[in-house]
Parts: C-alpha cells; sequence; structure tokens
C-alpha cells in the first residue's frame, strides 16, 4: 500500500470562529488537485475541527491550537 502524499497541514486558534479558516485552507488545497469530493471533504472538515474545539482541551485554553493536515490517498488498484 502507497503512503499518503501530504497536501499541506495548518494550525489555527482553537475557536468556532477558525471553522471557515480551515474550510478554505482545505477547499484551496483539493482545488489544487481537483479532486472529486471536495464537497464531502469540506463537510468534514466542519465537523471534525468543529468538535475539536468544542471537545478537546485545546479548546478549553485561550491559546489553544487546532491542526488541519490533509493527504491525497489514492485508492485506485
Amino acid at each position: 500500500m502507497r503512503m499518503p502524499e501530504p497536501l499541506g497541514r495548518a494550525d489555527l486558534p482553537a475557536e468556532v470562529e477558525s471553522v471557515p479558516l480551515a474550510r478554505r485552507y482545505v477547499r484551496d488545497l483539493l482545488d489544487r488537485i481537483d479532486h472529486k469530493q471536495t464537497d464531502d471533504a469540506l463537510l468534514l472538515v466542519s465537523e471534525l475541527f468543529t468538535n475539536a474545539v468544542r471537545h478537546s482541551d485545546s479548546g478549553r485554553h485561550p491559546d489553544g491550537r487546532v491542526s488541519v493536515a490533509v493527504t491525497n490517498q489514492d485508492r485506485r488498484h
């Protein structure tokens, strides 16, 4: 199995207001590779980032950060 290709990583403030920044960051990365399921990925980013902010120690601290890492896993065989 091939290792996923890293596309990028962003460390953002652990605030609900950062959700649009996370979505924009992921959209920009996926647009560069013409990803066909960008809308699905953005929905997942919204849910996961919001949950990380609301339910992690990072979200409880004023200087907390949440990381968004994006990889491209080619599933074709």
